[in-house]
């Protein structure tokens, strides 16, 4: 399994309460700074909203500023104290070389910065690869950031007999992997 359980999760985000969702999650993870289960489903969860941001939620009265910084804050505590685990490698690995300009304080998507993020995500990826072989998740999203597309097409074929047990529940977040990861 990979994301944390979080009781009603499912259930506010149906009512699409997402200023609910991360200020929980976020008094969550300043109770349990070490638990890395909930830096992950905060940093998912603020990364969900901000990559939907104009177009799939209801945005009226969230602060984006918010949602960003606490993305932001919780991939520098992360790389500070899980910057060789293979659930953070992935996981923040595959957000930032998706969207770069979530991780840093402007939002240019122009400048230099986007490279050297798109870039770190990527890299964050080669290495849970290398790490964590054996690891189906890290090689398909590995491989589909570097657009080794028969391979990873073979990877994610293996990797769908296992995306039940990986992504158990019904949240954004999950629905999401395992939509992506099943195409």
């Amino acid at each position: 399994m990979y994301f944390e359980n979080v009781e009603n999760l499912h259930e506010l985000e149906q009512n699409e309460q997402w200023e609910v969702i991360r200020k929980s999650l976020y008094e969550q993870w300043l109770g349990q700074k070490d638990n890395l289960g909930i830096l992950v489903r905060l940093a998912l969860e603020c990364w969900l909203v901000m990559s939907d941001w104009d177009c799939c939620i209801n945005n009226e009265g969230l602060n984006y500023e918010l949602f960003k910084s606490n993305l932001m804050d919780s991939y520098v505590y992360g790389l500070a104290h899980f910057g060789d685990n293979e659930k953070f490698l992935c996981l923040f690995g595959y957000m930032m070389s998706l969207f770069p300009y979530f991780f840093y304080l402007n939002n240019d998507k122009n400048s230099e910065k986007y490279l050297i993020y798109e870039n770190k995500g990527k890299s964050m990826l080669e290495k849970a690869y290398r790490n964590f072989s054996n690891n189906p998740l890290a090689k398909v999203l590995f491989l589909g950031s570097i657009d080794q597309t028969k391979e990873c097409d073979k990877a994610k074929m293996r990797l769908k007999l296992s995306l039940s047990s990986l992504f158990p529940g019904d949240t954004a977040i999950e629905k999401y992997f395992k939509e992506i990861l099943s195409n």
